[in-house]
């Protein structure tokens, strides 16, 4: 185990190594006879200083201490000074992930307790994992509002956020000590480097008004006053006036003196060796020309070029963006340009996120030193930051210092996928999140989770027309991003803007008759699943080796109960595309039916097996194994899939643990329990689960209260029925009206639901075969058409128990109803 910590010997801070060893009795520097081993702890590198103890009572030491700790905190589990004691024991022994772990809990358990939440803050600073820092110090300050400690972490992390105002509230209400000085040096720093140099000079004037003897003493603070005037256009300065020290004027007059002439060619040289570091972040390759000169930069790679002082106006193109020109300044002042701690940044469209970070070394470490400032940049597509002493390298550990302490600087790329970017930016930097997520998309080689995310983010902050202009200016792209396509029509359907939609693939269609994509688009919008048959199969006719077609052949036929075409039509599909997830769905279906069942479980065990974590692995295999009658294999992948999700989620954030438990219970017909397990689950976003459960059960007055505004046309349907077999016509009536109601807000496929809902079809069975909506809703609508349409009432029972062959909800509802309908 490897720490930064100062050595009890030497008293440099450097990292110390704890680690096991063996001693042995030597015969003529050969090792003959092992005499036991030993544990090194806090080996000095540099005096060699450390401590030694028998490995077996280290041991011992460390499995008593934490067996300690882990009775007190069972027998006090409500106690937080016995979390804290096992977590200092846990860190303290080097156990990092244990303490991870219980981090976790502790935040979770103690959310109100002031004194756990500032030391999981530290502790979470300590090992660099700032959000969960940030998160920790703000509920900190939320408990005790008043406390100086919480001020200035909150203050400074808000600082490092760009959030100022909140940072300035914060870090001049704290208690004044000499503590305060270098957050209000923070907060003064923060304003200038948003070139806000009128308010960084008003905290500057408090920072000089409460520690005098900083102006006069502190070069970097004057230098830096100095800038902000400089900016601000102010004519009398806020600095009082040096004290002159004419004898260290006279000495260093004499050296420049000697060396004027050398320098004068070492600052012209520098002027003309300029570097600029070009920051591609996006999936294209990004080209860049100024004069004639001309870069290109690879995807997602940074490139470094020479460039003389001056100003340039630099043309950008990325394939997927609008081309730009980006006014570029190369400047430096004398000393700058001798110091050579300039740093020039174009940030290609301005999608890369910056790191700034002021790391401070120092000699002795105290839990109570503030934490190291960091700021992300993000939007700019040209910066220019002063004093890095590391641009775009790896700061050491430890460097030798002086005095007590010494800072320094760092510039990297935050090393964050886009599709996790996303969601820090969306609560960090809302103003520039949009164009941060629309460019990655309009660049990505394969959008697919990027279209998922941009999407929630339009649709949380309302704005999905902005999300349809995004996807309109990849349609005309060559060859056809069918998946780009579909995430468009599926937006506009959402919208409600079916005939627009119909429209434009009219249009796409016409205009490329000859183009299999866009013809089987053209089909894939149609609202009569007969016409839409008929432009797959002209999409295929042109291109038999286009998948998407034969994909909602094998859907189209699966809602007809043809199980053995669908499945015929979802091998074509995969054979030609084999991550098409909802042909490999109607493909198992298919194979299940079929009996195959002995097959699917190796294919699918073997599946499981390499990701212990995959739900629609899982899913499949508690179904076979139930219906093959193998309880205790169901029982071992079930308890395998929530060890593996309470490894990486201790906490069960998504209840993932009561829902699988559910879905094993519906299995084996086990409802009592399945509702059961519905009413403990606490997310919100399930309470249609609970309805749904209790549907199951029978029980449809509770059932009712949880469906009133939440359930779905297809629940209301149910409903309608459920009362129907009580022999209560008006709340069957009420319930069917309240369908209705539904499918009248629904799209337009929906919407063709009314007509059969209210008797006005003449072939109910063709009609909803017509609908093309999947086999679960074609047999709920059969079902209820049954009651509708008593003359085909066979044919459409006999259809609706074909289709009702998943066991999920309503899978019992259906067969209860069904059978009551046939002995009706």
């Amino acid at each position: 185990m490897k720490e930064q910590a100062y050595c009890e010997k030497c008293n440099q801070y450097l990292e110390l190594n704890s680690y096991q060893t063996r001693t042995w009795f030597v015969f003529v520097f050969i090792p003959l006879i092992p005499l036991g081993k030993k544990q090194i702890i806090n080996y000095c590198p540099s005096c060699t200083y450390h401590r030694v103890m028998p490995f077996k009572k280290w041991e011992q030491l460390k499995a008593e201490s934490i067996q300690a700790g882990m009775s007190q905190m069972k027998e006090n589990e409500k106690d937080p000074d016995a979390c804290l004691n096992m977590h200092s024991t846990l860190d303290a022994f080097g156990s990092r992930e244990e303490a991870k772990s219980l981090a976790d809990i502790m935040e979770n358990r103690f959310p109100d307790n002031f004194d756990i939440q500032m030391y999981l803050g530290t502790f979470y600073e300590r090992i660099q994992e700032n959000l969960p820092s940030d998160t920790c110090f703000a509920r900190a300050l939320e408990i005790n509002p008043e406390d100086s400690s919480a001020k200035r972490a909150v203050g400074i992390g808000a600082v490092n956020m760009g959030d100022l105002q909140r940072g300035r509230e914060l870090i001049l209400s704290m208690e004044e000590s000499a503590q305060t000085a270098d957050v209000i040096y923070t907060l003064a720093k923060g304003y200038q480097d948003q070139e806000k140099h009128k308010e960084a000079l008003e905290i500057f004037q408090i920072l000089i008004e409460r520690f005098p003897s900083l102006a006069q003493t502190d070069k970097d603070l004057r230098k830096l006053i100095q800038q902000s005037e400089k900016f601000a256009g102010q004519s009398e300065s806020i600095l009082p006036t040096k004290r002159f020290a004419w004898g260290k004027w006279l000495f260093w007059g004499a050296i420049a003196t000697l060396i004027f002439g050398g320098v004068g060619l070492v600052d012209w040289h520098l002027g003309n060796s300029q570097e600029l570091h070009i920051i591609n972040p996006f999936e294209q390759e990004a080209r860049i020309t100024w004069g004639k000169n001309e870069v290109t930069v690879p995807a997602q790679k940074r490139k470094t070029v020479d460039i003389s002082e001056g100003e340039y106006k630099l043309t950008v193109e990325v394939k997927g963006l609008e081309s730009e020109t980006v006014p570029v300044r190369i400047e430096n002042s004398f000393f700058q340009r001798m110091a050579q701690d300039s740093t020039f940044i174009l940030n290609v469209g301005g999608g890369s996120l910056i790191l700034w970070e002021k790391i401070v070394y120092r000699r002795r470490q105290s839990p109570n030193d503030p934490p190291n400032p960091y700021k992300v940049h993000l939007g700019k597509k040209f910066q220019a930051f002063r004093g890095i002493d590391y641009p775009f390298k790896t700061a050491p550990e430890t460097i030798k210092i002086e005095g007590s302490s010494a800072t320094k600087y760092a510039i990297s790329i935050w090393p964050v996928a886009p599709v996790n970017a996303i969601g820090y930016l969306h609560k960090n930097m809302p103003t520039l999140v949009f164009d941060y997520a629309q460019k990655h998309l309009l660049t990505s080689s394969s959008p697919s989770l990027l279209l998922d995310s941009y999407f929630d983010l339009c649709s949380q902050e309302d704005k999905l027309d902005r999300c349809v202009k995004t996807l309109e200016k990849r349609l005309e792209t060559r060859p056809v991003d069918v998946l780009w396509h579909k995430f468009y029509q599926d937006t506009l359907i959402y919208l409600r803007r079916e005939m627009d939609l119909i429209k434009k693939y009219d249009e796409f269609s016409q205009k490329n008759p000859k183009n299999s994509e866009f013809i089987f688009l053209r089909g894939r919008v149609e609202l009569e699943a007969k016409k839409a048959l008929s432009f797959f199969d002209k999409a295929i006719e042109l291109n038999n080796q286009n998948p998407h077609p034969w994909e909602e052949k094998a859907y189209y036929e699966q809602g007809q109960g043809n199980f053995e075409a669908a499945g015929e039509y979802a091998r074509k599909a995969l054979s030609l595309q084999s991550n098409l997830e909802l042909s490999q769905d109607l493909l198992y279906d298919t194979r299940f039916l079929a009996e195959e069942r002995n097959q699917l479980i190796k294919e699918t065990r073997e599946t499981f097996q390499a990701n212990g974590m995959d739900y629609t692995s899982l899913a499949r295999l508690l179904q076979l194994y139930v219906f093959e009658n193998q309880k205790e294999e169901a029982k071992q992948v079930l308890n395998d899939y929530q060890n593996a999700i309470l490894q990486k989620m201790p906490e069960d954030t998504y209840e993932l643990v009561p829902l699988t438990n559910m879905r094993l219970a519906y299995l084996q017909g086990d409802i009592d329990q399945y509702a059961q397990l519905a009413a403990s689950l606490r997310n919100p976003s399930y309470s249609n689960i609970l309805g749904r459960a209790l549907l199951e059960q029978g029980q449809i007055l509770k059932a009712e209260q949880h469906f009133q505004e939440s359930s779905d046309g297809y629940d209301r349907l149910l409903l309608s029925l459920f009362w129907e077999k009580e022999g209560n016509e008006d709340l069957a009536s009420q319930w069917l009206s309240s369908a209705q109601d539904w499918f009248a807000e629904a799209s337009l496929k929906g919407k063709r639901v009314i007509p059969l809902l209210s008797g006005e079809v003449k072939n109910a069975r063709e009609y909803i075969g017509d609908l093309s909506l999947g086999a679960k809703y074609h047999s709920v609508l059969l079902l209820a058409c049954s009651s509708i349409y008593p003359e085909e009432r066979k044919n459409l029972l006999d259809l609706s128990k074909k289709l009702n062959y998943k066991v999920e909800y309503p899978y019992i509802v259906v067969q209860e109803i069904t059978h009551w309908m046939e002995n009706k």
